[in-house]
């Protein structure tokens, strides 16, 4: 008799701390931690602190260049999984002078060479990336990928298999005889018991990508 043990585990509760983001396509990332940005936008480089600022009432982050001053603002910055820009200007001109223009609400159109705004130019501006994925979170994703590559590879597990039910539905069956049988294929499962309520299963599984990548894919479990 084939015994078999298998234990799915689809979602995992991870303590994740958002200390770092990053944006690929703009070679960005943020440190929480150090409370620095690193982006490149208009084959500019800027780099250093994130000082905070008030802009037109609302949030922002300042940092400062040689010739140019990034003006920056996000939504949920410290979320979990993932952040968004909401605002996104470069500035052109002296430091101190746009500080003082910024927090009176007086900045001039003048010295803005570049203007992003998520609710207004995301549609006609595809080109910028303004989605900043979380990195603990990323990198818990790809070690999820990996492990449930390995826990759903139906070649490993193909064959026959007599089961024991101890539970279904809140009714204890440890104590019962009956016949249950397991039949794992590579397109999928049949499970057949002689219990009323689930007498027969089947499952097909499929690639389902907007859960996690894989070969093998996700289960999806229909009655007969």
């Amino acid at each position: 008799m084939n015994k078999i043990t298998i234990i799915m585990f689809l979602f995992l509760s991870l303590s994740i701390k958002a200390q770092t983001f990053t944006n690929q396509e703009l070679n960005g990332n943020i440190n929480l931690e150090s409370n620095t940005l690193t982006v490149e936008l208009n084959q500019i480089l800027f780099s250093g602190e994130l000082v905070s600022i008030k802009y037109k009432y609302k949030n922002y982050y300042i940092i400062k260049d040689e010739n140019h001053q990034l003006l920056i603002s996000f939504e949920n910055l410290k979320s979990k999984r993932e952040t968004k820009i909401s605002e996104i200007l470069i500035l052109d001109g002296n430091y101190d002078k746009l500080i003082k223009d910024i927090e009176k609400n007086k900045l001039k159109g003048s010295s803005i060479s570049f203007k992003y705004n998520y609710m207004f130019d995301a549609s006609k501006n595809k080109d910028l990336n303004s989605m900043w994925l979380n990195k603990e979170y990323l990198d818990n994703q790809n070690k999820l990928k990996e492990e449930y590559n390995t826990a759903s590879n139906l070649n490993n597990f193909e064959g026959k298999y007599y089961v024991k039910i101890l539970k279904s539905d809140g009714l204890n069956y440890s104590e019962l005889e009956y016949k249950a049988e397991l039949y794992i294929t590579e397109v999928g499962f049949t499970f057949k018991c002689e219990i009323p309520s689930i007498m027969l299963l089947r499952g097909n599984h499929y690639i389902k990508k907007e859960f996690l990548p894989t070969k093998e894919g996700s289960f999806c479990i229909t009655s007969a």
